[in-house]
């Protein structure tokens, strides 16, 4: 996070910014978002500020009636996750407030998703799939891309992505991934065991798992890690459950 920080980017990204950040986010990354948004032009405002435009949290108040924060049930100020922040940060460019929203059910909110070599049916499944639940898709590698999915390694697009993991912060993961987090309905799904060049998600058996993150997530699927990607998402390809997901 220093490191951002001390980037070359515009000290004025953030110059149209009144944001407050919700007591919910831990004291060390409220201070780190802080010094992001005030490092490049924004303002730190009280959540009943009138001039407020962006109120940072990672949830949704229960009720329109409900207050988060003291922040007004009518205020017109865009919620976003701290990810709003990270990746305007990251690629030098004000990012859309809609593409980072709390709203839990939005699973894929802040993923911006891209394929390389995949089938068609494949391809139509992830991004609809992926925009449905607040995701964005790309069919080129742009630098707005978060996630790369990948059944396979050396095609142009992986080694693209590879070169420029650090830089911008990219995941070159199987899509698999996908599919856990639709079947399981979680939202910021670790991608260490799917990501390339080693996915240990093809490694079937408990013992393959028990350094991973979210194990007790792993517990759920461990004995369908070997199935193919195409076997996984079969249930999405009909119209009916298709549709399914698009309402949610």
């Amino acid at each position: 996070m220093h490191s951002m920080v001390d980037s070359s980017n515009s000290p004025q990204l953030f110059s149209n910014v009144f944001y407050a950040i919700s007591d919910l986010i831990e004291d060390n990354k409220r201070r780190q978002l802080a010094a992001l948004l005030n490092a490049n032009g924004a303002q730190a405002v009280p959540p009943n500020d009138p001039t407020l435009s962006h109120f940072i949290t990672t949830a949704l108040p229960h009720t329109k009636s409900q207050s988060l924060d003291g922040l007004p049930s009518d205020t017109h100020a865009h919620l976003v996750t701290p990810l709003w922040v990270e990746r305007t940060i990251i690629i030098n460019s004000v990012q859309d407030p809609a593409n980072h929203s709390p709203d839990p059910a939005l699973l894929f909110s802040s993923i911006t998703a891209a394929a390389t070599d995949l089938a068609p049916s494949d391809l139509e499944v992830l991004s609809a799939g992926i925009t449905a639940l607040g995701g964005q898709w790309r069919s080129g590698l742009t630098k707005e891309v978060t996630h790369l999915f990948a059944l396979s390694t050396g095609s142009a697009k992986y080694e693209t992505a590879v070169r420029f993991q650090k830089t911008i912060n990219i995941k070159v993961l199987v899509p698999h991934w996908f599919d856990d987090s639709v079947r399981l309905g979680v939202r910021g799904l670790a991608t260490g065991p799917y990501e390339w060049p080693a996915p240990t998600v093809f490694k079937v058996g408990w013992e393959s798992l028990q350094n991973e993150e979210n194990i007790s997530i792993f517990t759920h699927f461990s004995s369908d890690l070997s199935r193919p990607f195409h076997d996984l998402s079969a249930p999405l390809r009909d119209t009916e459950s298709r549709e399914a997901v698009k309402g949610i």
